[in-house]
C-alpha cells in the first residue's frame, strides 16, 4: 500500500510540472516581417525548377531568348496561355507563364498561389 502511495504522489508530482512547464505564452505573428506581397488573393508565384531557364520574348519554342534564371528564383506570374504546336501526330498543346523578364513554359516552374509558399520551395531547392 505504501509503494502504491508513493507511486500516485511521483506521478502526480510530474504531471503538475508537465502542466506548468509546457505553459507559455503565444507569441503571435509579427506583422512588420511579413511583407504585403506574400499573401495577395489572386496573385500566383513561380519557382523555377530547372538549373537554367530561358525566358521568351513570346510563348513559343521558336521566340527569342530576352533572358535568363536559374533553379530557385522566384518570380511573380503575369499571365497565362496555351498554345498549340506543330501537326497531325506530333501537335502538342503547351501552357506558358509570363513574367516581367519574359515568358516560360509551365514545365520548368512550379506554381504557388502565395509567395511565402513560393520562397519556402526556393529554399529547399538552393540547400
Amino acid at each position: 500500500m505504501n509503494f502504491i502511495r508513493k507511486a500516485f504522489a511521483v506521478f502526480l508530482s510530474m504531471a503538475f510540472i508537465c502542466m506548468f512547464a509546457s505553459c507559455s505564452k503565444n507569441k503571435g505573428i509579427d506583422d512588420a516581417s511579413l511583407n504585403q506581397d506574400y499573401l495577395v488573393p489572386g496573385v500566383q508565384w513561380a519557382v523555377v525548377q530547372d538549373p537554367y531557364v530561358a525566358f521568351k520574348e513570346n510563348p513559343g519554342f521558336d521566340e527569342n531568348v530576352v533572358s535568363h534564371a536559374r533553379r530557385g528564383e522566384v518570380f511573380e506570374v503575369l499571365g497565362k496561355t496555351n498554345i498549340t504546336s506543330g501537326r497531325g501526330a506530333s501537335k502538342r498543346n503547351d501552357t506558358w507563364y509570363k513574367f516581367e523578364p519574359g515568358w516560360l513554359e509551365a514545365n520548368v516552374v512550379m506554381i504557388y498561389n502565395n509567395k511565402l509558399k513560393a520562397d519556402r520551395e526556393a529554399n529547399l531547392l538552393k540547400d
